[in-house]
């Protein structure tokens, strides 16, 4: 993949780096060994970092060819599928709740108080 500046394909560099602060935060305070993060768009790398470390007792840090076992496929897969749906109905969602809002609230709240 190439890897190109965040600008270029509509991230934040600055709201990328946030990223790094939390990941660091995480393998610092103990919660994790270690970590790999990668965001691209468009078959385009804007982000890719290693935490911590892949073998503690023998002081090897993290990589980012390091392979991880994943012991249940449901998890991810659930996920990319929430995040798939969730993309193709949100805005679908918003606007029947902007009508709803707009419409039938509006209406009942004039039932009960009637001018």
């Amino acid at each position: 993949m190439n890897t190109v500046l965040p600008d270029k394909v509509g991230f934040s560099s600055s709201r990328l780096d946030r990223i790094r602060t939390a990941m660091q935060s995480y393998v610092d305070h103990g919660r994790l060994p270690g970590a790999v993060t990668m965001i691209a768009r468009r078959g385009q790398v804007v982000h890719a970092e290693c935490f911590g470390m892949r073998d503690i007792e023998a002081r090897k840090p993290m990589r980012l060819d390091t392979l991880f076992p994943i012991f249940s496929m449901t998890k991810p897969i659930l996920a990319v599928a929430m995040m798939i749906l969730y993309a193709q109905i949100w805005p679908k969602l918003a606007a029947q709740c902007s009508w709803l809002i707009t419409t039938q609230l509006d209406k009942k709240a004039m039932m009960d108080h009637p001018v």
